[in-house]
C-alpha cells in the first residue's frame, strides 16, 4: 500500500516515471500473495490511469506517436485490472476497469486515426 500511495503522490506531481516505479514495486509485492488480488487490481487500475494521463500529456505536446503508445499501455493495464478484479470477485472494480479500458481504447483509436491523417488535414 505504501508504494501504491507513493505512486499516487508522484502522479499528482505529474512525475510519470517516478509514479510508474512506485506502482511497479507495488505490483511486484502484491503479485506474490494471492489473497491480495483485489489490491493488485487496484494497482493495475492506477497504473492504467497513469499511462492514460501520460498519454494525454503527450498528446497535448503534439507527440501522437508516444501518446498512442501510452494509451495502448493503459489499455493493457486495464485488462490486467479486469482480470484481477474478476479473480477477486469485485464487480465494482471490474466495472470501473472496464470503463477506464473503454476510454483508453477510444483515445488510442483516435490517436491512431490522427497519425494516419495527412499532415495538412484540418481537424473536424
Amino acid at each position: 500500500r505504501t508504494h501504491s500511495s507513493l505512486g499516487d503522490i508522484e502522479l499528482k506531481r505529474l512525475d510519470y516515471p517516478a509514479a510508474k516505479t512506485e506502482y511497479d514495486t507495488a505490483v511486484q509485492i502484491l503479485s506474490k500473495e494471492p489473497r491480495l488480488t483485489n489490491q493488485l487490481g487496484q494497482t493495475f487500475s492506477k497504473t492504467a490511469l497513469l499511462y492514460f494521463e501520460w498519454g494525454k500529456n503527450r498528446e497535448e505536446e503534439r507527440d501522437l506517436n508516444d501518446a498512442a503508445k501510452k494509451y495502448k499501455t493503459s489499455v493493457s493495464f486495464y485488462n490486467k485490472a479486469k482480470d484481477a478484479f474478476k479473480k477477486a470477485d469485485n464487480q465494482v472494480g471490474l466495472n470501473d476497469a472496464t470503463s477506464g479500458y473503454n476510454e483508453a481504447k477510444k483515445h488510442y483509436d483516435d490517436a491512431q486515426e490522427a497519425l494516419k491523417a495527412p499532415p495538412d488535414a484540418k481537424p473536424n
